[in-house]
């Protein structure tokens, strides 16, 4: 048995011997699944015909047509990644001619068709670095194009490794057996005595028990890299089976088996298409649920291949097969009173709804996928053998799947059939078992991205997990939880659960959840570094480094993942930056690092290495990779008045006290709650406005709390006074009546619909989120003493820099929503601007003719339509000055405001008098214009349903709003000429 440098020996021997006996095709298939292994999944070959993909993605298709065309077309693929089109090409050019022969193709692939982002270059020829080097500087200033190049070394390493010595064996002919055997091949021994029985069994395979031990070796194979080499070998001894086996169900299993594992495991299905037919052929006579749900399977399987290319069908045969499908599915439903059976049938319907027909490669039916598992859940309780685990264990793999998961996921009744299905597995199983699927579910949304739907997911399983044999999988949920919450900038939210998580530990009899202690404590140092809060983050750690002294093993040697490292890495780097941004701190920096005992040779080392890498930057690159890198400016906590500022939703929020223990308690609580919040209803539309919105916190002499708004039209501003006995201990009410009104105050919504989504929301265990275990106050000042808190003088000093703006990244799943607005379409704005012009100038008529004589009118016009009204704006604004004057001329506001707004209608409605008081043209100024259109503003969000709650309105926000989700600036008809 060879090692894995003989055996890279003997494929780059193996990789030479092409080129003389002709053995560019196989090469090419070579590379081919080499690249989807380690480059690029989504690959096609660039010969074949257009018509084989259909209309899936234009300019990919333009580019593989292009290709197929070119000179290169027998050595050339491309691929499609998340970052744009990848072109490769590959040629078995001998050593001497290597560098024009890629310089060609390389021209050949930029030349003409849909630019690439890269191109993967394969040959079997070594290249040295230095003319790889030049080749790639070529590519990117001439082409602007990333060239990779991979030579016969690299190939010829790259195809020892497990999930990839398949390739060799089948396109160069290595043999299986010269791979070297894993190192745990007692956790595989009944594997390995398969192949060994397999290889020397004298009679062919004809029987269940035959398939039973191949299937499970092929499917081993399959799905694992020490042994996909072996996968010819068992496809080989499943196909001796089905041409053996005189039973019918035992051809159409092994021809499963194969196709399954020929596309999982080799990556094509071509050349099995003639089993394939005869397997479909025999759907209608299926009557087993499995066997509908592994047709249903290969089915899906087969489509996915079509659009890969890996099977050589027609749309019209993948059509049929789904047909007959569909067709039995429904047929046995129509038959089975049976609970279980129509379970699992609905599961399968469910399934092959997930995968769009063939014939609407992008029309998706996943409403016939949920509507079919809904059905399910209703049904499931009365089949108590039905297996509900495995079936919310598939839901998570669903959204493991590219397109479809994401597609499941937006579905509006998605989190409904899981949390049906969740309920259901707490009645049958347990509410531990349901939290398990909601810690899986939120996995697959956390490594998706989608970080809001793995915090709610997280939520729900820390609840039914909270149980003292639980407790530890609890905590380890909350502190997921928290670092989602800081992953996306919500910090102060990170920090209450991250204190939960340390208090809980600290208070528990487990010892298993002592190590949670520190990691807790830990996390929310970490929270204070990420807001530039040093002060808070030198507190808290002194608290983590106690904790871990009291309940963590010695450590003989410090890694870079133990807590200790993470400290002493951004110590340094607090140490560092106080020295470029004012050296005056570096004695509050100096002694709160010294009483951190046994690490001071640390900071020997690590200090002046920091201060070197970090005096090469200018300070404008620092600035800016502090707001890159974390949420607020450096030594925030410092000042007599603290503010923290973040972005969320499109409203800037704003809070700011005066740094006491006891308000940076009650306050940080108040901004935990409100962030809790904002990311509980950030998968919702509240049609906020892009407004800024500012709290001032005090003590008051108040025996509650007094709120109070502040009228300014730039911006919502607060003042809410706080009673120093009572806001201690109703704090988390406080929090969660400000955080309301706050929401109120910046949303559009009519307050009826408004409050029935804050009531759905707790009814959804909003109030679980935003209290767990104490309120934040309570958790801060048990862990923090107000003697170590006043110890720093933070009050006293300056915060550094701070006429510097600092702007942090806003994470994208916080950001406004900027989607069109409900009930917006082209036919109702046609016809309210159509009205609009029609009412604007009926009470006006006159005035305008006068108005186009006036040269001021007309210079303000032009100034406004520079920035960029449009004429109904301008006869808008104009119609309601007019009107104005002449109902002010006869009645006061102030005196019947009902009387008024009655005579204000009545003048509106008719046309103008030609005998009126002519209005002074200095009305029509630049700035009485602007503000008689933002007053109609506020018409216009009443006609579309909006409520604007603001006592003096934003009026800047408003029309940011209408013109962004209502298209106010943009949309216009044709209409008259009126003279301006």
């Amino acid at each position: 048995m060879a090692t894995l440098n003989q055996l890279a020996g003997q494929i780059r021997f193996q990789l030479e011997q092409l080129s003389p006996h002709d053995g560019h095709h196989g090469f090419e298939h070579l590379c081919r699944h080499l690249a989807r292994a380690r480059i690029c999944s989504n690959i096609l070959p660039a010969t074949g015909p257009v018509s084989a993909y259909g209309d899936q993605g234009r300019d990919f298709e333009t580019f593989r047509t292009y290709l197929h065309e070119s000179p290169i077309a027998n050595s050339s693929f491309v691929g499609l990644a998340s970052q744009g089109p990848i072109a490769f090409a590959c040629t078995l050019t001998q050593k001497s001619k290597i560098k024009s022969k890629i310089e060609s193709d390389v021209e050949t692939i930029m030349g003409e068709g849909t630019l690439v982002i890269d191109i993967h270059y394969f040959c079997t020829t070594d290249v040295s670095v230095g003319l790889r080097h030049s080749l790639q500087k070529w590519a990117k200033e001439d082409h602007q194009v990333l060239l990779e190049i991979h030579d016969g070394q690299a190939i010829s390493e790259d195809l020892t490794d497990q999930d990839t010595f398949w390739i060799a064996v089948q396109y160069l002919s290595v043999p299986a057996e010269l791979y070297p055997a894993p190192q745990n091949k007692d956790s595989e021994k009944w594997y390995f005595k398969l192949v060994e029985t397999w290889k020397q069994a004298a009679n062919l395979p004809e029987n269940y028990a035959d398939f039973s031990e191949m299937k499970a070796a092929i499917r081993h194979a399959t799905f694992t890299d020490t042994a996909k080499k072996d996968l010819p070998f068992w496809i080989e001894q499943m196909e001796l089976l089905i041409n053996s086996t005189p039973f019918d169900a035992l051809k159409r299993k092994g021809t499963y088996e194969i196709a399954v594992a020929s596309l999982r495991g080799l990556g094509s299905m071509i050349g099995y298409e003639e089993q394939l037919l005869l397997y479909f052929d025999k759907v209608p006579e299926l009557t087993a649920p499995v066997d509908i749900e592994d047709a249903t399977t290969l089915w899906n399987y087969c489509s996915g291949a079509h659009r890969q290319n890996a099977i050589q069908v027609t749309l019209e045969s993948l059509d049929n097969w789904r047909s007959s499908i569909v067709d039995k599915i429904e047929s046995e439903l129509r038959a089975s009173t049976q609970p279980g059976k129509r379970c699992l049938l609905l599961e399968t319907r469910g399934q092959l709804y997930m995968v769009p027909e063939p014939e609407k490669k992008n029309r998706y039916t996943i409403n016939k996928t949920i509507a079919s598992w809904l059905e399910l859940a209703l049904l499931v309780d009365k089949a108590p053998l039905f297996p509900l685990e495995n079936f919310a264990d598939h839901l998570t793999q669903f959204l493991e799947l590219p397109i479809i998961g994401t597609r499941l996921e937006n579905h509006p009744d998605f989190s409904k059939l899981t949390q049906q299905i969740d309920e259901l597995l707490a009645k049958r199983h347990g509410g531990f078992v349901a939290a398990e699927k909601c810690r899986d579910r939120a996995m697959v949304f956390y490594k998706r991205g989608e970080i809001l739907r793995a915090i709610k997911e997280v939520h729900k399983a820390k609840i039914q997990w909270f149980a003292e044999e639980t407790l530890q999988g609890a905590l380890l949920a909350t502190l997921f939880v928290s670092s989602c919450y800081k992953e996306i900038g919500l910090v102060f939210a990170a920090k209450y659960y991250a204190l939960a998580t340390a208090f809980i530990a600290l208070n528990s009899a487990n010892n298993n959840v002592q190590p949670l202690i520190s990691r807790g404590l830990h996390f929310t140092a970490a929270c204070d570094y990420s807001i530039g809060a040093y002060c808070g983050f030198f507190d808290f750690t002194d608290v983590s480094l106690m904790a871990l002294n009291s309940f963590s093993k010695p450590i003989d040697t410090l890694t870079p993942e133990h807590e200790l490292s993470d400290i002493l890495f951004k110590a340094s780097v607090i140490r560092t930056l106080t020295k470029r941004l004012n050296p005056d701190l570096l004695r509050l920096v100096d002694d709160r690092i010294k009483n951190w005992q046994g690490l001071e040779n640390y900071f020997d080392d690590l200090i002046p290495e920091a201060e070197r890498e970090w005096n090469k930057r200018d300070f404008s690159d620092i600035w800016l990779a502090l707001e890159e890198q974390t949420y607020d400016r450096p030594f925030s906590d410092l000042g007599l008045f603290r503010s923290i500022q973040f972005n969320a939703l499109g409203v800037t929020w704003r809070f700011k006290w005066e740094n006491t223990y006891e308000l940076t308690s009650i306050v940080e609580e108040i901004v935990a709650v409100v962030q809790i919040i904002l990311a509980d209803i950030a998968g919702t539309d509240w049609y906020l406005l892009r407004t800024t919105v500012e709290v001032e916190i005090s003590f008051g002499e108040s025996k509650e709390f007094d709120l109070e708004e502040i009228p300014s039209n730039d911006l919502g501003r607060w003042r809410l006074a706080l009673s120093n006995t009572e806001s201690m201990g109703k704090s988390d009410l406080i929090a969660l009546q400000l955080a309301s009104t706050l929401l109120s105050h910046a949303s559009l919504l009519p307050t009826e619909q408004f409050d029935n989504r804050i009531e759905a929301a707790f009814r959804d265990g909003l109030s679980h989120k935003i209290f767990f275990g104490q309120p934040y106050n309570v958790l801060y000042r048990k862990l923090i003493h107000k003697n170590e808190f006043e110890s720093t003088n933070r009050s006293v000093l300056s915060n550094p820099e701070s006429d510097r703006p600092f702007k942090p990244v806003l994470h994208h799943q916080l950001s406004w929503y900027s989607d069109l607005g409900s009930g917006y379409t082209e036919e109702s704005a046609k016809k309210a601007l159509k009205n609009r012009y029609e009412n604007s100038v009926r009470p006006i008529k006159y005035t305008l003719k006068r108005l186009a004589q006036q040269q001021s009118f007309i210079d303000a016009v032009h100034f406004l339509r520079a920035q960029g009204w449009l004429d109904w704006h301008i006869l808008n604004a104009t119609s309601l000055i007019v009107l104005n004057h002449h109902v002010n001329k006869e009645i006061s506001v102030n005196t019947d405001r009902e009387k008024h707004f009655k005579r204000f209608k009545e003048l509106s409605s008719q046309p103008e008098d030609v005998n009126a008081d002519s209005v002074p043209v200095s009305e029509f100024s630049v700035e009485n214009l602007r503000f008689h259109l933002w007053i109609s503003m506020q018409s216009t969000l009443k006609n579309l349903g909006f409520e604007l709650h603001q006592t003096t309105p934003d009026f800047e926000a408003i029309s940011d709003f209408l013109g962004t989700r209502y298209k106010y600036w943009t949309d216009d008809i044709d209409h008259p000429d009126y003279g301006f």
